[in-house]
């Protein structure tokens, strides 16, 4: 048999149930919610490059994804090249329902607050009173899909790695990075044991995730994985995300465990706030020293937040991805060295440690 023929004869299908969390942008052309495939295989490459290592060379980096997951923006079977097909399924149809408007978090400069939603969706999601911006919609927490993967056998063990992080970090869509789109993996998947063996394995000193200027590791330090939790489980993911998006408050702008608020500086040159990611609005660092900054730079957070279900309630998580600020940004800008983006990130692990608790993988699970 040719190695063309079996490719596409002998393959291994999953069929993966999932149950939306909280708020579902995934966003067409139109930007109302529509179901795609392309998304759910962005969120496997995403994932994959992590099962590699910091040791692995871009450009063999490069040359692997294209193989399994065919070129940048190439459509669902174009061409033939993709080794890895993705499908997803639902009965779910979008919704404009307005979302809570109760779940204040304390933020300097605004007395009374803000909401904890509306910071968690930044800008283009939502309304000052949690509207939902037209013609914006969502897929409602409660509603179901099926993922459906298929590969040849000859990459099904490399493929199924990816699940382990897709079932404990799962979320995708618009702002998926601050806990919206978080989703759970109910069947199909991995066993929870063989799940924790694969984070672990691809888990390695946070320092080594700084070799690269892109995402290659899980990272960990002396008191374990870069994995934090909310309190208490609680009774909605509305108040889960509250949680979340105080917590963040607290890292970025307050005053936490004696630890300062990030410095976001911005008008002219790059602070320590700019490295959770960029753009940062009114801290455009715009300057004609700073190349790739202003208004059209753009670094996404290494920190992702994630909302799970717990047998008691819903509890957040929050999760660095170790890695460099993109090196085309920070090339000639001595405040954003190497070293000194460990510095700051270090402050960012001891102020979440103050405001948040460690997890393990399992928790996530």
């Amino acid at each position: 048999m040719s190695d063309f023929v079996g490719r596409y004869y002998r393959r291994k299908v999953w069929n993966i149930e999932a149950h939306i969390l909280t708020p579902l942008f995934l966003g067409g052309a139109q930007q109302g919610a529509e179901w795609r495939a392309a998304p759910f295989k962005s969120l496997l490459r995403y994932w994959w490059r992590l099962t590699r290592g910091p040791r692995t060379p871009w450009e063999t980096l490069l040359q692997d994804e294209t193989r399994l997951f065919g070129s940048a923006g190439e459509q669902e079977g174009e061409g033939g090249q993709s080794l890895v097909r993705v499908g997803v399924v639902s009965q779910s149809v979008p919704q404009t329902d307005a979302l809570k408007t109760d779940c204040k978090i304390p933020y300097p400069k605004f007395h009374g607050g803000v909401e904890g939603l509306l910071y968690l969706a930044g800008i283009g999601l939502l309304e000052t009173n949690c509207v939902v911006k037209m013609p914006r919609s969502y897929f409602p927490p409660g509603s179901d899909f099926t993922l459906e993967v298929d590969c040849s056998e000859k990459e099904e063990a490399e493929v199924k790695k990816t699940f382990a992080f897709i079932q404990a970090f799962g979320a995708l869509g618009s702002r998926c990075r601050n806990g919206w789109g978080s989703f759970a993996v109910t069947s199909g998947g991995l066993s929870r044991e063989d799940a924790v063996g694969y984070l672990q394995q691809f888990t390695h000193p946070w320092e080594m995730g700084f070799e690269q200027d892109y995402p290659t590791c899980l990272g960990r330090d002396d008191k374990g994985p870069l994995l934090w939790k909310t309190g208490f489980p609680r009774k909605t993911w509305e108040e889960a995300m509250r949680d979340l998006a105080d917590a963040y408050a607290g890292l970025r702008a307050r005053t936490e465990g004696g630890i300062g608020p990030l410095d976001a500086d911005g008008k002219s040159d790059p602070g320590e706030r700019h490295l959770l990611g960029f753009p940062l609005t009114n801290h455009p660092a715009e300057s004609k020293f700073n190349q790739g900054w202003g208004h059209d730079g753009r670094h996404a957070s290494p920190l992702r937040f994630v909302v799970r279900r717990h047998p008691t309630g819903f509890v957040g998580f929050v999760l660095h991805v170790p890695h460099r600020f993109s090196d085309t940004m920070t090339r000639g800008i001595d405040a954003l060295e190497k070293n000194n983006q460990l510095a700051v990130w270090g402050k960012v692990h001891r102020k979440l440690d103050h405001l948040l608790v460690r997890a393990r993988y399992e928790e996530c699970l």
